[in-house]
This record gives structure tokens, C-alpha cells and sequence, in this order.
């Protein structure tokens, strides 16, 4: 009962934020024109809802970033890289909610890159909005379950966050090597070639530039971000592959779906659509991370 109230409290002070930063930017409204003409008004945009929609998925977004973080935070000593940054005085919430920030920012930029004629401030203006409101809630929710957020789970322990150098001596763990980050540009790989196919299957009736310089460096800096983002919150693990998918269908996945969602308030466009949009990228990143997994066990 204490932690949905804390949660509750965090949810109510993250949407004031998103509202304060949204007004001090302007009130930019990012839905690209093209899109706009190609579908109908959504059920809830004909009754004058669609806000209603957009708090119930703001909601939604919280919701699996909080049981994300306090899920992450309690298995910090198997990722040696989230660890470091936390034994730093970085708590998971304020991390991950700089990551899902940055994500929605470059994420907006692809209306710019794809679907505009030109980058518009709009975009810009629209990311960054939901980069200081993630940010901020970051700080927030890391004060709110402070208590949860700086603990790692052992073997048969609990270990405060200070306790890592000891735990970590103890049982001492291998420098990551060169091939480590291979992953990165794999899982990149991954996520550029089945986006950039997904452009065929869905919103066909909107004009894109997917295959324009500019279209192509967005695919390309998004998987490597996306790529670089799944190298920090990865573990050690006999079976990588499962913490793979776990990252690239649940702590990213799952976010990713619900960014593309906020069409729907506005707009009525059909729900496959939208899966296959999300699970294109996801998967992607996933099968990129998947091939650099096995291709490393065929070498070693």
C-alpha cells in the first residue's frame, strides 16, 4: 500500500512536469500532417477525449519504468556496468529515466528525418519536452523509493550500494574485453534492417524519406543508442541470449510500444500496425544481439 501510494504521488508529480515543461516549450504539438491526413479521427479524439488517452498511457509509461527500475535495482551485482554507475552515487531510477528520455527525444527526431520534408522545431521541442519530464521523474521516483533503489541482490545477501567494492573482491569478475562491445553495433544492425522494412508494412499511405542521408543516419544513431543502452543494463549470464530478449521485448520493447501508442488518442490507426512498428525494432535489436551471441560462442 505505502509503494502505490509513493508510485501514485511520482505519477501525479511527473504529469504537473510533463504539463510545466510542455507550456514553457511552447505547447508544441509534433503529429506530422502526413500522418494526420492519411488516418481518421480515433474514437476518443470524435468525443474530445483524446487527453484522457494521453494521461492513461503517461500512466502506463510509469508504471513499467517503476517496476522496471526496482526490478533492475535488485540485480545490479549481475550487471557490472549499471553497477559502476551506481556505485558512483547514480541510482537506478535516475538512470534509467535519463535512458527512456533520450530514447523518446531521438525517437521524436525521426518525424523530422522520415515523415517531414525538413526537420521541424516541433520535433525538437516535443523530444526534449519528454526528456526533462523523464529526467525529472528520474529524480523524483529515485527520492521516493530511495530505500529500494540502492540494493543488490547476492547470492544470499542484501548488500547496500557501498558494500558493491566488497561483494565485488570478494567475487571478483572478468574485465570486459573489445568484443563486448561488438554488441552494439550488432544489435544497431538489427534494429536498422528490420525498421527501415517496417516502413513497407505499416503507414504505407504516408510519404517517408526512410532511405534519404537523413533517414538513414537516424536508423543508424537510434540502433547504435538502443545498442549502447542494452551494453550498459546487460549481466553476466551463461545464457545472454535471455537477457537479450529480456532487455530488447521488455525494458525497451514494452517502452517503445507504448511511445508509438500516442497515435492512437488522436488517431485510428489499426493496433497491428502499431505492434508491428514497435516489434519490428525490438526484434531487430534483438536478433543483432542473438547473432553477435552465438557467433562468439562458434569462435571461442
Amino acid at each position: 500500500m505505502k509503494n502505490a501510494l509513493k508510485a501514485l504521488l511520482g505519477i501525479v508529480a511527473t504529469v504537473a512536469l510533463f504539463l510545466l515543461f510542455k507550456n514553457a516549450l511552447g505547447n508544441p504539438s509534433s503529429m506530422p500532417q502526413l500522418v494526420t491526413d492519411s488516418y481518421a479521427p480515433s474514437f476518443l479524439a470524435l468525443r474530445g477525449l483524446e487527453n484522457l488517452g494521453y494521461l492513461g498511457l503517461i500512466t502506463a509509461v510509469l508504471l513499467h519504468y517503476i517496476a522496471t527500475a526496482r526490478r533492475i535495482g535488485r540485480s545490479l551485482e549481475s550487471r557490472p556496468v549499471l553497477a559502476a554507475f551506481v556505485r558512483r552515487g547514480l541510482p537506478v531510477f535516475q538512470i534509467l529515466g535519463f535512458t527512456y528520455g533520450l530514447i523518446w527525444f531521438v525517437a521524436f527526431l525521426e518525424l523530422g528525418f522520415v515523415f517531414y520534408a525538413r526537420m521541424d522545431a516541433r520535433c525538437v521541442l516535443s523530444g526534449l519536452r519528454d526528456l526533462l519530464t523523464l529526467t525529472a521523474s528520474g529524480f523524483i521516483f529515485s527520492r521516493l523509493f530511495a530505500a529500494t533503489d540502492v540494493t543488490i541482490a547476492t547470492d544470499s545477501t542484501i548488500a547496500t550500494v557501498e558494500a558493491i567494492a566488497t561483494v565485488r573482491s570478494a567475487n571478483p569478475r572478468p574485465r570486459r574485453g573489445l568484443g563486448d562491445f561488438l554488441v552494439i553495433p550488432c544489435a544497431a544492425a538489427g534494429f536498422f534492417a528490420l525498421h527501415i522494412l517496417q516502413y513497407r508494412l505499416v503507414f504505407t499511405s504516408v510519404p517517408t524519406r526512410a532511405l534519404s542521408v537523413g533517414g538513414i543516419a537516424w536508423l543508424a544513431f537510434f540502433g547504435l543508442l538502443i545498442g549502447a543502452f542494452y551494453y550498459l543494463f546487460a549481466g553476466r549470464s551463461r545464457r545472454p541470449v535471455f537477457l537479450a530478449a529480456d532487455f530488447f521485448l521488455n525494458v525497451f520493447g514494452c517502452n517503445w510500444l507504448l511511445y508509438n501508442l500516442f497515435y492512437n488518442p488522436a488517431l485510428d490507426i489499426p493496433f497491428w500496425e502499431i505492434l508491428i512498428r514497435s516489434g519490428s525494432g525490438a526484434v531487430g535489436g534483438l536478433l543483432g544481439a542473438s547473432v553477435y551471441y552465438l557467433a562468439r560462442r562458434a569462435l571461442s
